[in-house]
């Protein structure tokens, strides 16, 4: 149990260091520190990250708090752990480098590694290769390809010359060893290959750094992302396949979408500052929807208001990871009064932040359901059918009770492609025409069909 609880809690720091990591662009060099070079190039692709475990921050020792240049503070300010990362290949230095654009600079990238210990945090190999050279305080690590992996300041060396060593095998520890002469506690690290016209010279290692770390922290988990669970409505399913739903002009409607939290952040709509305090369900473009005339719906009026990451898979309780928008019976609208067929479209949006999750959408078919004004004739197929109120009902129903209502009376008319029709009183949805839908709709699920509301 204690193993499982451990892993469980490395995991989320993991994501949490994935969710917060950003760069500077390549060649993107602290003010004052000389000229980058803009080369964006992965040269070592697939190398594993020279330091063991995240975070680590790759930033100028000289330019940073603690360092010769730097605003002043000492090499442990907090300042120099965060992030962004910040490129230093070509920061100014005494060293010919033929691809800096001073001719001159910095050979590699200065990284921290979490705290500024020595002798802590471990450093690995970054490739299967050889230790082809030890140096006062450089390590070249040479991998098959020939490219030379060089690591400087470790201490509490692990390898020695002529060893063959293993992609992500220990290599030292992060230190400051530099011959006698002070440094801060950092891991050098450079890349030498052959590049055509100049030989063996110190080429750029920040961006295949930033891709070698981006593979050490695993996939990022977004602060803000949902996914779609399911979504309904209780309108009639369209039997033509124009649209989702079929509705009369005019007439009372409910849909509802089930969203889940797949983000790192709870939601709630308390109007907050912060990540996830205002969000809200909207239309997408931010029009007005053509069923509600409005483009929100708050979390406030949903099955559970606070939505948390990490909740049980549950929609009508608290601490739930899963929410319907909105409460039963669902969001209200009203079927335009102009047939046609329209699309109610929407998305998740934390307020004067970002638009988040998968777009959601259901379409409806709108029809003139209009009565031609005619008196009813006798109800047929009641016992004991009683005349309505504009003429005998057409069909008397459940042979006892009243025949319907004649005259001007609108009924519900769903025609499909031939031209046959199913008629039905407004108000009436019996076993077969209203809810018995359930069935048809789960059946349906790939036209994104789905039953009545859940709670």
């Amino acid at each position: 149990m204690k193993l499982r609880v451990v892993a469980a809690v490395l995991a989320l720091q993991s994501s949490a260091f994935a969710a917060d990591f950003t760069f500077k662009p390549a060649g993107t060099l602290v003010s004052g520190s000389g000229t980058g070079r803009v080369d964006a190039k992965v040269y070592a692709p697939g190398m594993r990250f020279p330091i063991e475990k995240a975070p680590a921050y790759a930033n100028s020792q000289v330019w940073g708090h603690g360092g010769s240049s730097g605003p002043g503070g000492g090499q442990c300010d907090t300042e120099n752990f965060s992030y962004p990362w910040w490129d230093n290949y070509c920061e100014t230095r005494s060293w010919t480098m033929p691809l800096c654009p001073a001719g001159k600079g910095h050979q590699g990238q200065d990284i921290r590694a979490a705290t500024c210990t020595k002798n802590v945090h471990a450093t690995v190999a970054t490739t299967d290769g050889k230790i082809t050279s030890i140096g006062t305080y450089s390590v070249y690590l040479t991998g098959n390809d020939g490219t030379v992996y060089r690591y400087l300041h470790m201490g509490s060396l692990a390898v020695s010359t002529g060893q063959t060593v293993k992609k992500g095998q220990l290599m030292g520890k992060v230190s400051n060893e530099f011959g006698g002469t002070p440094t801060t506690t950092h891991l050098h690290f450079d890349l030498e290959q052959n590049v055509s016209g100049l030989g063996k010279v110190f080429v750029p290692p920040y961006t295949s750094l930033v891709q070698a770390y981006q593979t050490l922290l695993g996939p990022t988990v977004a602060k803000l992302d949902a996914k779609l669970v399911a979504q309904g409505s209780d309108a009639e399913v369209d039997p033509s396949g124009k649209a989702d739903y079929r509705v009369c002009a005019g007439d009372s409607i409910h849909f509802w979408f089930e969203l889940e939290n797949t983000g790192s952040v709870t939601w709630t709509d308390s109007s907050g500052a912060a990540d996830g305090q205002a969000v809200r369900l909207g239309v997408v473009g931010d029009g007005n929807d053509p069923f509600t005339g409005n483009n929100r719906v708050s979390l406030k009026a949903n099955a559970n208001s606070e939505v948390t990451p990490g909740g049980g898979d549950c929609s009508d309780q608290p601490k739930c990871r899963r929410t319907v928008f909105s409460k039963s019976p669902g969001i209200a609208g009203k079927a335009p009064s102009t047939p046609g067929v329209y699309e109610s479209r929407w998305r998740l949006v934390d307020e004067l932040k970002a638009w988040f999750g998968p777009e959601v959408a259901m379409s409806f078919d709108v029809v003139d359901c209009g009565g031609d004004g005619a008196a009813g004739s006798a109800g047929a197929g009641g016992s004991s059918g009683s005349a309505g109120a504009g003429g005998a009902g057409a069909g008397g129903v459940d042979g006892g009770a009243s025949g319907g209502a004649g005259g001007g009376q609108k009924t519900h008319v769903l025609k499909d492609d031939a031209g046959d029709c199913s008629c039905r009183t407004p108000g009436r949805r019996s076993g077969v025409a209203g809810w018995a839908l359930v069935g048809v709709l789960v059946v349906l699920g790939s036209r994104r069909r789905r039953s009545g509301l859940r709670a």
